[in-house]
């Protein structure tokens, strides 16, 4: 959710500038190898200071890529932290802002429409993620996770509203990729129903059926890497 945030960062008008603290810290990623942790604030990249979140943000992406250290205050005392950030300026972290949030409630007919264009706005941030890959502003690796991410982002405490959220969110993101142009998911078979339209003819039996076989093949190579490979890559040192 917070990455599905940070992608749609480019178009938010206006948001508060607080200080913050570590909400919650992903396993696996330079934050949790760093030993950062829940409750610490970080207060300076590298020589950078970092009073606000925006400010962590800039300072990460100007190091994107780099070996630097965190200052984090935590518990009254000043530490230290060597870190390497990745490519994407990112650490995997979830900030807890210092603010006071108000709630919304909404009526079961007011929901409907309100849930919908949170729906409809993740496959819209997941299009744009997927333009960031192919102008390679982020990478494709780092973009793809499996069991394992997934498990990561659910988080080591049950949280009844993260659970919900990113169940939803996942189920979007599978719609989205199924419609993606590829044979063997819906969106291949949409492109050859296209075809068919406009050309006024079929495609042969044997293109459609090398078609399929070509595009399970994509995605089963895929699986084989954001299952397997990922996780076992992701343990190797560098």
């Amino acid at each position: 959710f917070m990455d599905r945030l940070a992608k749609q960062g480019d178009s938010i008008f206006v948001e508060a500038r607080t200080p913050f603290t570590v909400k919650r810290v992903v396993g696996g990623t330079p934050a949790a190898k760093a030993g950062l942790l829940a409750g610490d604030a970080v207060t300076a990249v590298g020589t950078i200071p970092t009073p606000y979140f925006d400010r962590l943000q800039a300072a990460l992406r100007l190091n994107a890529g780099k070996a630097t250290t965190l200052t984090v205050a935590r518990t009254g005392q000043t530490l230290t932290l060597p870190i390497t950030v990745n490519k994407d300026g990112r650490i995997g972290f979830e900030p807890l802002p210092a603010l006071h949030y108000s709630q919304r409630h909404y009526s079961l007919v007011g929901s409907v429409p309100q849930g919908a264009t949170q729906a409809f706005g993740i496959i819209g941030a997941q299009a744009k993620a997927i333009g960031k890959i192919i102008r390679r502003e982020a990478s494709a690796s780092e973009s793809l996770g499996g069991p394992v991410e997934i498990a990561q982002q659910y988080g080591g405490q049950w949280d009844w509203l993260r659970f919900w959220l990113l169940t939803g969110s996942l189920s979007m993101v599978l719609a989205f990729m199924n419609l993606l142009p590829i044979p063997a998911l819906d969106g291949g078979h949409v492109v050859f129903l296209l075809y068919e339209m406009i050309l006024r003819r079929k495609p042969s039996d044997a293109f459609l059926e090398n078609a399929q076989r070509v595009g399970t093949a994509l995605i089963l190579m895929l699986m084989l890497y954001v299952i397997v490979l990922k996780p076992i890559l992701a343990h190797l040192p560098h």
